[in-house]
């Protein structure tokens, strides 16, 4: 049995889910007022996109 055969039997470690503009945070780490606090600036930009 070769190690490729080994390795395939281990479930592959889910990618931790993180912002675009941030990659290197993990998003399932954060505490819930950061998610709600980002969530309502990405609402805001949607509503009221940046001018130019």
């Amino acid at each position: 049995m070769t190690a490729r055969c080994a390795a395939a039997d281990i479930p592959p470690k889910p990618e931790p889910i993180t912002m675009a503009s941030h990659p290197e945070i993990d998003i399932a780490t954060l505490p819930p007022e950061t998610l709600i606090a980002k969530a309502e600036i990405v609402v805001y930009r949607m509503v009221y996109p940046p001018r130019r």
